[in-house]
């Protein structure tokens, strides 16, 4: 009996023995034990997947021969701590030789282990930290790059956590009068104007990347316009926001002082135009008397240009009142197919000239709106002006109207000369487009056009996009709320 328990007992030593090794052949960690002048008396398996060395060829060798020249005092400093104090541990990280002469870094515990009231060995547990050393080094240089650039750039800089401002370039503290430190730990919104406060609370909740103009407040109380922009970025460790700011108050000042005189300059001119307009229309009435067959020709001339003049000075004032920010919107009940009549009989003897087929299509039954007529009129008169300007002669153009639950959508389509794909892009971010196919044959034209009807239709609570292939057509659709929806 007694021989068969003592080999159960060795059986059962042996599967523990067994166990523990199997925990430490597949463990992470690297566990060494070393006597107190670092000579190795143990490694455990995993050595190898870390140094590249089996743990025998390690074994009886000193620790100390494989760290790196500037880790060794370090950790013969350790190697005293927890011999004075036994039982305590000490934090370490260093660097360690791999059999290939690369250098691992390794961070891990260290303490003494006593045997017979003295210190007999130290024990120290390792991780190889090698990957996230590298991942922190290369971070600390993309944040470094990111610092100097910043500094580099002529616009301001910001960086903030959830609207609390972190970190700031010299620029911004230059723009806003305050130094880097006053504005760190402060909210954005201590620097914003409080009317602009909701626009940039909802760009942050949806991590808008979109440019915009705000108000901003200086130290002095100072208010002055600034375009901006954020994008996501990591920063000391963190996900943040960067965000760009550019004053534009000059340039703002000069666009309004432009604006302004543009604003009077069509206002003079629209009265004597007028006076020369009616009397060129009144001479060739032949009511005073019979022209002359080149009389005529001049005066036509005369009204023609004249006419030109006219819608060129009705643009530059719809484009004046638009950057102005001096829409004011009247909104009333709309028939839009009177409205359409009245439109269509605008270009009737122009499109009459030149056989251009013209069509509309109305749904059935009510087509009434509520918007405000004169800018739902330019709206639709910019586009039909558009389609018959740059059809051919002969061609057709058509105007269809459908209703969308809550919306009305009106389609402009014509079989023109079209927009080049590589200009689409263009159409509305650029104030003055005009396709080069249509420069290239001569028609006439400002380009104002689509900038007008682009922003209106915002401003209306629409949208307005396209579909155009060269020498086939063009299509322009505009989506409208049956009932005016004011946009900021």
């Amino acid at each position: 009996m007694k021989g068969n328990s003592s080999d159960r007992a060795s059986e059962g030593s042996g599967e523990k023995l067994a166990y523990c090794n199997a925990l430490l052949e597949g463990a992470l960690d690297v566990i060494v034990v070393t006597d107190v002048e670092g000579m190795f008396r143990y490694l455990s398996p995993s050595v190898q997947r870390n140094s590249g060395y089996a743990t025998g060829e390690l074994m009886g060798k000193c620790r100390f021969d494989f760290l790196h020249p500037e880790d060794v005092e370090g950790v013969r400093e350790l190697y005293r701590q927890v011999m004075e104090n036994p039982g305590e541990a000490r934090v370490t990280e260093h660097r360690f030789k791999k059999k290939d002469g690369e250098w691992v870094c390794m961070e891990g515990t260290i303490r003494s282990l006593v045997e017979g009231g003295k210190i007999s060995e130290i024990v120290i547990n390792l991780r190889n930290i090698t990957e996230r050393k590298r991942a922190e080094q290369e971070l600390r240089e993309s944040e470094e790059r990111f610092r100097q650039f910043s500094e580099a750039t002529t616009e301001g800089i910001l960086f903030h956590d959830g609207g609390v401002i972190i970190d700031a370039n010299q620029n911004l503290a230059d723009l806003r009068g305050f130094t880097i430190q006053e504005m760190i730990g402060r909210s954005v919104y201590d620097f914003i104007a409080p009317e602009c406060r909701d626009l940039v609370r909802q760009k942050i909740n949806s991590e808008s990347q979109e440019r915009h103009v705000l108000v901003g407040i200086k130290k002095d109380g100072t208010r002055y316009e600034y375009e901006t922009a954020a994008r996501p970025a990591h920063y000391k460790g963190k996900k943040v926001r960067v965000v760009a700011v550019r004053d534009i108050t000059r340039q703002k000042q000069l666009d309004r002082a432009r604006t302004d005189f543009v604003t009077f300059a069509s206002h003079q001119l629209r009265t004597p135009l007028t006076a020369i307009g009616g009397y060129a229309e009144l001479l060739l009435s032949e009511e005073d008397g019979p022209l002359t067959a080149e009389q005529k020709k001049y005066l036509e001339k005369i009204c023609h240009n004249n006419d030109r003049l006219v819608e060129l000075m009705g643009i530059l004032l719809n484009v004046s009142a638009i950057e102005m920010g001096a829409l004011i919107f009247s909104p009333t009940e709309v028939d839009l197919k009177k409205l359409i009549d009245s439109i269509e009989g605008d270009f009737k003897i122009r499109m009459k000239q030149r056989a251009i087929h013209f069509s509309v299509r109305l749904p059935e039954g009510d087509s009434k709106l509520f918007h405000d007529q004169k800018y739902l009129r330019i709206v639709i008169q910019n586009i039909l002006s558009n389609a018959i300007k740059y059809t051919p002669d002969r061609g057709k153009v058509e105007l269809l109207v459908a209703l969308d639950e809550d919306d009305v959508i009106i389609s402009i389509i014509d079989s023109g000369y079209g927009i080049p794909i590589g200009e689409h892009e263009k159409v509305f971010s650029s104030r003055l487009f005009r396709g080069t196919n249509v420069v290239e044959r001569g028609i006439e034209g400002t380009g104002f056009g689509l900038y007008i009807v682009k922003s209106l239709v915002d401003k209306m609570g629409g949208s307005v996009w396209f579909e155009s292939e060269v020498d086939v057509g063009t299509t322009f659709m505009i989506r409208l709320p049956l009932r005016f929806k004011p946009q900021p």
